[in-house]
């Protein structure tokens, strides 16, 4: 009876001493927007946006097809490089109408998507302001890639790749290689 009574006593320390844990799992988004223009040099932006800003017509280059009308959205960010050199990138890219934004936007236009321009902003010295734009000759390398799309919560992730020329020298090129768009909210 004794041994009955202290197993019973036991067994309800036991049962009685675990309780069930509620665990919470939080999902926290670092976004991150950022690429590398050389062997040493990357760059972060410290903001970002994106926008859908308007809609456009595009003519395609071969006159027998029609024009599409697309929706022009803008990815825009700002931040420092490794040597605190202050950059703002704008991405402007073209999708057809209510379309997913997943997919690969290059400056040749396919039927559902387009890259529409990219420009690089050295906001350093105001005295000596440079912009760089997409290469005319180099148009084959460029490419923004929208990976993954959480509509419910409006977040993107892709990368990117292009080469730019500054508008006054066109010699003068920037390769942006690395480029990484991670968990930005649109």
């Amino acid at each position: 009876m004794k041994i009955n009574l202290l197993l019973f006593f036991f067994t309800g320390i036991v049962f009685w001493g675990c309780s069930q844990d509620q665990t919470t799992i939080q999902i926290v988004r670092n976004p991150t927007f950022s690429f590398n223009f050389s062997p040493t040099d990357s760059w972060v932006a410290s903001t970002y946006s994106i926008t859908n800003i308007s809609k456009v017509v595009v003519y395609p280059q071969d006159t027998s097809q029609p024009a599409q009308l697309y929706d022009r959205y803008s990815l825009q960010g700002s931040g420092k490089d490794d040597s605190g050199r202050t950059f703002q990138l704008v991405i402007t890219f073209d999708l057809l109408n209510n379309s997913p934004l997943i997919g690969i936007y290059t400056p040749a236009y396919t039927s559902q998507r387009g890259l529409a321009q990219v420009q690089l902003y050295n906001l350093t010295n105001n005295n000596d302001l440079s912009v760089y734009n997409l290469c005319s000759q180099d148009l084959g390398t460029d490419v923004f890639q929208i990976s993954k799309q959480q509509p419910t919560e409006r977040i993107v992730t892709g990368a990117f790749q292009m080469t730019l020329c500054n508008s006054r020298d066109t010699a003068q090129k920037m390769n942006i290689t690395g480029g990484i768009v991670k968990d930005l909210k649109y």
